[in-house]
């Protein structure tokens, strides 16, 4: 039977959870004849030929809050009032990129005022990214499309829940709002102040397992022929796993009981980095593989 020590805590994040920047409102920048939210991207240099703005300063004075209204632009027909934590793509009218942060946090709150026009609803989106080193690409690490039911029309509290993917911490933060949903209505409204996180959702640390079998691969890298030693005879039911580094399975073996050394044919995959993982009732062994 594997022995297994397991640590019976949960690791909150070390890291102190940088907050929102800007996330009251408080500070604006003039830029010619319109006024942008610092750290906050939107639309307005792209409807500033028609003198129209989609997201305005709320307020004569502070405190401040954020104005996302839905309107028509000439040439450019109905524009939703959008704001982006991070980066906007003008032409996508979505977000592109956001700011550094390490944290967990388990809802993004704030207070709020909204109305759709007709059948439009508006939608706040949080999304908590990491960049993934074995696949060169971004994991989203959680995330909440959250489309904004009924009207409010007074200020009133809110709490959006985030919901967790992995078990990693992110290193981006992108929150993005808009007034309008895919078919923008002019008159859509959305009114944001005070925005903030509440709560922290942990890092499990995994169990500490001790092994019953060891897996040494060899060749690696590879060409033809794989040679996978266990270091001693597998006297129970063993399943051989070869996976790419999306985890799509590419070859799925059955091994004989009592062999110590199996071999997987790898001549026939394209070039690139793979995972090799052994699993018996009680025990899991994994190693990368790469294939040339």
């Amino acid at each position: 039977m594997k022995k297994t020590f397991t640590l019976f805590l949960l690791l909150l994040s070390t890291a102190a959870i940088a907050q929102i920047t800007n996330g009251n409102f408080e500070n604006w920048t003039t830029v010619g004849s319109y006024e942008t939210p610092d750290n906050w991207d939107n639309l307005n240099a792209t409807t500033n030929l028609a003198s129209v703005y989609t997201c305005e300063k709320g307020g004569t004075a502070s405190p401040y809050y954020l104005k996302l209204t839905s309107k028509v632009v000439t040439g450019l027909g109905t524009i939703p009032g959008v704001a982006v934590y991070g980066k906007i793509d003008v032409t996508a009218f979505k977000a592109k990129s956001g700011y550094p942060f390490t944290g967990r946090p388990k809802n993004l709150i704030g207070k709020w005022q909204y109305m759709a026009s007709g059948a439009d609803q508006g939608v706040i989106g949080v999304y908590l990214t990491a960049w993934n080193l074995t696949t060169g690409k971004r994991d989203t690490v959680a995330s909440n499309a959250y489309l904004l039911p009924g009207m409010v029309m007074s200020w009133t509290s809110f709490s959006i829940p985030i919901n967790y993917y992995k078990n990693v911490n992110p290193d981006t933060l992108i929150i993005g709002a808009s007034s309008s949903g895919l078919a923008p209505v002019a008159g859509s409204y959305l009114y944001l102040d005070s925005l903030d996180f509440s709560g922290t959702v942990p890092v499990s640390v995994e169990p500490m397992v001790i092994h019953k079998y060891t897996m040494q691969a060899s060749p690696n890298p590879a060409t033809t022929r794989l040679m996978v030693d266990f270091g001693q005879p597998v006297n129970e039911p063993l399943r051989i796993q070869m996976t790419d580094v999306l985890g799509r399975v590419i070859k799925d073996i059955q091994s004989i009981q009592g062999v110590q050394v199996h071999y997987v044919d790898v001549a026939n995959l394209p070039k690139g980095i793979y995972y090799l993982k052994a699993k018996t009732e009680n025990d899991i062994l994994t190693q990368k593989i790469e294939v040339q």
